[in-house]
């Protein structure tokens, strides 16, 4: 039989080879990764009350919050690299989503970040938070609500981005349609982004801790290794952290500046860090220095429609 009509002559066989030999050999591609954990609080609750029964959960309109959490939260964004060469598909970021929490991974690449890149990012994620809390608040009298966790680490690839159908057969020359769609169809999609992902963990592990950790609902929280990771990126003047603020500068103009309204010391057996909430954000646009000032620590009007 022709090597071409197994699996063993398809390139998703050939790549999962070569993910094999470099985990015998343990060489890997570490990459610096950013990542951001939202989830919905109260969702648990509402899911609890209709017993678990999702036609009982659409009854009570609780399967709008999850088309709202996608709406928010899944519009690809990217930084901008001073070595436009690092540019790909690679540099946008990518989403998943898990029932009631959705996370976003970026990677961060060796090599200078414009700096309005990264303001404008994390801007784009406080806006997508405060939104997506104000509709859930208006939409749901205050039953649920939002947390959100910017965190970084590393992300290792170990293995192929997706497992389709065509690894499993043998066939002819010609192929039936039933057999077409099973070895075009995807069964394990992995994007590398979220292969082994310790900022996704340090995420999840801070907003599950919950109020009792400090992590309160309806919170926006940055953990100091952001900071850490973006400080080695960014040039001094671009970049300063005080005890009250922490702030984004582009040009000389104030780009994103972001009050710290409680520091929690944040402790878990994998590690220890600090979390900052993040009260008020001063988004600023263009070089007129227009700006736009949110509270995220509440609810409120958005400024837009203000």
């Amino acid at each position: 039989m022709d090597l071409k009509n197994t699996p063993y002559g398809k390139p998703a066989y050939l790549e999962r080879l070569y993910w094999r030999k470099q985990v015998k050999k343990g060489e890997l591609p570490i990459v610096d990764t950013i990542c951001i954990w939202t989830d919905i609080c109260g969702f648990g609750n509402e899911l609890a009350n209709a017993g678990m029964n999702l036609q009982d959960f659409i009854n009570n309109g609780m399967h709008e919050a999850l088309e709202l959490l996608h709406d928010k939260f899944t519009s690809p964004g990217h930084f901008v690299y001073e070595d436009l060469g690092l540019m790909s598909k690679d540099t946008h970021d990518r989403a998943i989503i898990i029932n009631d929490g959705v996370a976003k991974v970026i990677d961060v690449l060796d090599g200078n970040i414009y700096s309005h890149s990264i303001s404008r990012y994390l801007a784009n994620i406080i806006i997508s938070h405060w939104q997506a809390l104000n509709c859930l608040h208006e939409r749901y009298n205050g039953k649920l609500g939002l947390r959100t966790v910017i965190s970084s680490g590393q992300r290792m690839q170990y293995t192929n981005e997706q497992k389709l159908g065509s690894e499993f057969v043998f066939h002819g020359d010609g192929i039936s349609d039933v057999g077409n769609d099973f070895m075009a169809t995807t069964f394990c999609s992995i994007p590398k982004q979220l292969q082994m992902n310790t900022a996704l963990a340090r995420c999840y592990l801070i907003e599950s801790s919950g109020s009792r950790n400090g992590i309160e609902r309806n919170g926006f929280y940055i953990d100091e290794s952001v900071l850490k990771l973006l400080t080695k990126k960014l040039k001094k003047s671009e970049l300063s952290i005080s005890h009250k603020s922490i702030l984004f500068r582009n040009r000389k103009l104030d780009a994103l500046e972001l009050d710290k309204i409680k520091d929690i010391k944040f402790k878990h057996n994998l590690f220890e860090t600090m979390v900052y909430r993040i009260g008020k954000a001063k988004i600023g646009f263009g070089l007129e220095s227009e700006e736009v000032l949110f509270d995220v620590s509440d609810i409120g009007v958005d400024p837009f429609d203000a």
